[in-house]
């Protein structure tokens, strides 16, 4: 059974490409959601644009 995704990842990253905002606020909306400093780190460092939707959400 697949997870469910999580809709207000994909707000966020929308909101983030239409929107410039300070890395302190992206870290912030991050851990909104339950992201942790790795996943951050991860997502900042290019990680997560080279997984697939499933991967990211189950991190």
């Amino acid at each position: 059974m697949t997870k469910r995704k999580q809709p207000e990842v994909f707000d966020l990253l929308f909101w983030l490409h239409n929107k410039e905002i300070s890395l302190a606020q992206f870290r912030a909306q991050m851990k909104d959601i339950g992201k942790t400093d790795e996943d951050i780190e991860a997502y900042l460092d290019g990680d997560a644009a080279n997984m697939d939707e499933e991967q990211l959400y189950d991190r």
